[in-house]
C-alpha cells in the first residue's frame, strides 16, 4: 500500500513537471509585463487605462532596476486599444494573471467601464476574483501613491482588501459585479477609495527634523451604489456599516453608545442572516441576530494607574436598545437606497427565483416592483 503510494505521488510530480514545462517554453517571461493593478477612467471620450506592472527581465538584461512597480497610461477608443497602446508603450506583452485590483475612475459614473471589465472577464487573464473599487477622483491620479507601508500602491491595496479581520466594508469582484450587471436588479456596489494625501509625518533613519516627509494612505469608508454601470448614490461610513448587515459577508464594525452611566463599545463578531419573500403580500422579511464583543473602559483613580477595559455583560433592556439602533439604521438604508431605484437587496431576481412567472406578474413588468414590496426588519443581539 506504501508502495502503491509513492509511486502515485511520483506519476503526479512527473505530470505537473511536464505541463509547467510546457508553458515555459511557450511563453517567453522577459517580454511578459506582469499588470498587478488597473485604473479605469474615460478622458475626451476615450478610455484611459493606467497599470501598475513589473517588467520580468532575464539575468543577462543591464536595463535599470525593475524590481520596483511601474505605472504607465494610455488612451485608446476602445478598450482593446487602449491595452494595445499600453504594449506599445512598454514594449511587452501585458499579462493580467496577477491583477487583483481594478479602480473605475469618478468620470466614469455615467456609465462606459462594463465595456473594460468585460475585456478583464473574456479577453484576459485577469484572475475572476479581482476586486473592482470605485475611486473618488481619476483612477490614474488615486494609483500615484508614496506610502511608506508599501512601496507598490496595488500590493497595499491588495493587503488591505485581504484583511477580512480589520475591514468594515463589503468587497465586489469584477465577476459578481458583472453577474449584477446582467440581472433582473441590475444594481450592484462597490467600496469607494480615497487617497489621503499627507497623513502622517514619517521620519527617515537619521531621524531629523528637516528629513521628515509626508507619506499618502489608502482609505476605504464609503460604499458606491450602481444601477447597470452607472452611479445611482453614494453610502456613508455609518450607512455602509448598516448595509454589511444585509450582506452575507463577514460583518466588521464597531461602534459606541451610552447606556445609562456607561460609555460602552461594541464590536461585531458574527452575524446571522436570514431573509424570506412572501408573493402573497409582497414582503421581504428580514432576520438579523448581531453577536457583540461588548467592553467598557474603566478610568483609574490614581494618575499613576493604567486605564482597563472591562467586559460589559447587557441586560435584556439594553440588548434591545442596542438592536434598535441597528435596525434604524438598516430601515434608513433601505428607504435611501429604494428612493434612488437601487434594489440593493436583489429582490426582483429572488422574487423571480422563487416565484417565476407569478413574480412576473405581480411586478406588473419589473417597472416599479421596489414600490411593491414593503420590507419587515427584525434584529436582536447577543453578547460573546
Amino acid at each position: 500500500m506504501a508502495g502503491r503510494k509513492k509511486g502515485l505521488i511520483l506519476f503526479i510530480t512527473l505530470a505537473v513537471f511536464v505541463v509547467l514545462s510546457g508553458n515555459i517554453k511557450n511563453i517567453n517571461l522577459n517580454k511578459r509585463a506582469l499588470v498587478i493593478g488597473m485604473g479605469i477612467d474615460k478622458v475626451d471620450g476615450e478610455y484611459e487605462l493606467t497599470i501598475q506592472t513589473f517588467m520580468a527581465k532575464q539575468i543577462s538584461d543591464s536595463s535599470p532596476d525593475t524590481s520596483k512597480a511601474l505605472t504607465v497610461s494610455a488612451k485608446g477608443a476602445t478598450v482593446d486599444k487602449s491595452v494595445a497602446a499600453l504594449n506599445t508603450k512598454t514594449g511587452k506583452t501585458l499579462s493580467f494573471a496577477l491583477c487583483y485590483v481594478v479602480i473605475i475612475g469618478e468620470g466614469m459614473k455615467d456609465g462606459g467601464f462594463i465595456e473594460a471589465l468585460d475585456f478583464l472577464i473574456n479577453k484576459s487573464d485577469t484572475a475572476s476574483n479581482a476586486m473592482v473599487l470605485y475611486g473618488g477622483g481619476t483612477a490614474k491620479e488615486i494609483m500615484k501613491i508614496d506610502s511608506p507601508i508599501n512601496s507598490s500602491s496595488m500590493i497595499l491595496l491588495h493587503e488591505m482588501l485581504a484583511d477580512k479581520q480589520a475591514r468594515e466594508y463589503c468587497t465586489k469582484t469584477i465577476k459578481d459585479f458583472n453577474s449584477d450587471y446582467y440581472s433582473d436588479s441590475k444594481t450592484s456596489f462597490m467600496p469607494v477609495l480615497t487617497k489621503i494625501q499627507g497623513g502622517q509625518d514619517i521620519e527617515n533613519s537619521s531621524g531629523e527634523e528637516e528629513d521628515k516627509e509626508k507619506k499618502d494612505y489608502y482609505q476605504i469608508t464609503e460604499t458606491a451604489i450602481f444601477k447597470e454601470d452607472k452611479l445611482l448614490l453614494t453610502l456613508d461610513k455609518s450607512e455602509t456599516f448598516s448595509y454589511g448587515f444585509l450582506r452575507r459577508d463577514k460583518t466588521k464594525g464597531t461602534f459606541g453608545a451610552r447606556l445609562g452611566e456607561k460609555n460602552v463599545t461594541f464590536d461585531t463578531d458574527r452575524k446571522r442572516l436570514r431573509i424570506k419573500y412572501d408573493i402573497k403580500d409582497m414582503t421581504c422579511k428580514i432576520d438579523v441576530k448581531v453577536f457583540l464583543n461588548v467592553s467598557e473602559i474603566i478610568r483609574s483613580g490614581g494618575a499613576a494607574e493604567q486605564n482597563e477595559t472591562d467586559r460589559v455583560f447587557l441586560t435584556d433592556e439594553e440588548k434591545r436598545t442596542v438592536a434598535q439602533n441597528i435596525k434604524e439604521g438598516i430601515v434608513l438604508l433601505t428607504a435611501k437606497c429604494k428612493a434612488a431605484g437601487a434594489d440593493i437587496l436583489y429582490l426582483n431576481d429572488n422574487f423571480y427565483q422563487r416565484y417565476g412567472k407569478k413574480w412576473k406578474a405581480a411586478a406588473d413588468g419589473n417597472g416599479n416592483y421596489l414600490d411593491k414590496i414593503s420590507e419587515k426588519i427584525n434584529v436582536s443581539v447577543e453578547t460573546v
